[in-house]
Formats: structure tokens, C-alpha cells, sequence
């Protein structure tokens, strides 16, 4: 997450510094609530491990250029994260103490589409395709590790949002997003029989920030 603040900073220097253009550049600084949807790996060879999180919080920032037809297209980095609320051994029921956490960090082409409207309000639309690493962190339950391992895949996202203009140069925006990864191939504990899953990891994310144009 300092990774993240330290870039976010930067960008937020040069939208200050640099002065405004026709180009149609901009940078996208923006964090928010994220809710990561419940998952399951295997374990012990034939058992499966059922976990619900927490409601957790993600960060991003993006470089993009707006074209004059309404059309943006951004490279964007983001982080997702959750802490484990519970863990839960083939449908036993809730295990107390159950402890980890799941993060997702994206490197993502978006495209968005911008509809204009004759008010400082402008509603888009727009998805992401790119890369995702997978990481389950420290997942165990009281005196187990259950699980502490990571894997790439590809990743996509579906936005909706609106951007309120603040100056020429400053927008306050805010969007909806339906993020997935699918098929991270991670492997429990020697512990747990060193069993391989093919595990999907989906959230619900809500983002708030500043697009800065120069």
C-alpha cells in the first residue's frame, strides 16, 4: 500500500505542476471500499476450505489520453485487499480465530466512454483487461497454516461512474466496479497435503478520486 501512496503522490505533483494542454492527457488518482467475494481452494487432497472476508479497501492510479470523439483509453495500477472474516472446513461451520488476507494487484488497459452532457456532470462507461497477481496471505486457523502463496492470471473490469468537473483542469469522479480473475493456481500448506486449486478471486469495488488534465 506505500507502493501505491508513493505513486499516487507523484502523479498528484506533476497534474500540479504541469501546466494544462490540449493534448488530452490525464492522471487518475482514486481509492475506495472494496468487498471481495467469498472463495474456496482445497486442502488435505478431497477437502475444501470455504472463506468469507471482511470488507477491505483498494487504491489506484492511472495515466490516460482523452480523444475528441468522447473515447479515453488509460493504463491503470491497482491494489484490492480483504482480511479473512472466516474460514470454514468442508461446511463445518465458521472456524474462530480463522486469520489471512487476500490481495489482488492489477495492471490494467481500460477504455472508457465518456457521455457529454450540456452540465459540469458526465456519465462513462468503460472495462479493463490485464494482468493480476493472486496473493493469499497467512491463511491459517488456530494452530494450522492453511495456506500463504501467489500466482499471475488474467484479469478483467466492468466501470460505471460519473465525473463531476471542478476546472478546467480538476474532475472529481466516482465509480462502480465489478472486478474478476480467474484460474490462480495456488497450493495449500505441506501442512494441509500441499493441494492445488484453481481459484477465482472476484470483488465489488467502489472508487472516489481526482482526474487532473495537463
Amino acid at each position: 500500500m506505500k507502493q501505491f501512496a508513493r505513486i499516487a503522490m507523484i502523479a498528484l505533483v506533476f497534474g500540479v505542476a504541469l501546466p494544462a494542454s490540449a493534448g488530452g492527457y490525464y492522471v487518475d488518482v482514486f481509492v475506495g471500499p472494496s468487498k471481495t467475494d467469498d472463495t474456496a481452494f482445497g486442502v488435505l487432497g478431497t477437502s475444501e476450505i470455504e472463506t468469507d472476508f471482511d470488507s477491505g479497501m483498494n487504491m489506484g492510479v492511472s495515466f490516460g489520453y482523452t480523444f475528441d470523439n468522447a473515447w479515453r483509453v488509460e493504463g491503470e495500477l491497482m491494489n484490492r485487499e480483504g482480511d479473512v472474516d472466516t474460514h470454514d472446513l468442508d461446511m463445518g461451520g465458521a472456524i474462530a480465530g480463522s486469520s489471512g488476507e487476500a490481495k489482488a494487484t492489477s495492471i490494467f488497459a481500460n477504455v472508457f466512454y465518456d457521455f457529454e452532457t450540456s452540465t459540469r456532470v458526465t456519465p462513462y462507461v468503460g472495462a479493463g483487461l490485464g494482468n493480476v497477481n493472486v496473493d493469499y496471505i497467512n491463511f491459517a486457523v488456530p494452530g494450522l497454516d492453511a495456506m500463504d502463496d501467489d500466482d499471475s492470471v488474467i484479469g478483467y473490469q466492468i466501470v460505471a461512474g460519473l465525473a463531476v468537473k471542478i476546472n478546467d483542469r480538476w474532475d472529481f469522479r466516482t465509480d462502480f466496479r465489478l472486478f474478476e480473475a480467474q484460474g490462480a493456481d495456488l497450493t495449500s500448506s505441506v501442512a494441509t497435503g500441499s493441494t492445488m486449486s484453481d481459484v477465482d478471486y472476484s470483488s465489488v469495488d467502489m472508487t472516489a478520486g481526482v482526474r487532473i488534465r495537463f
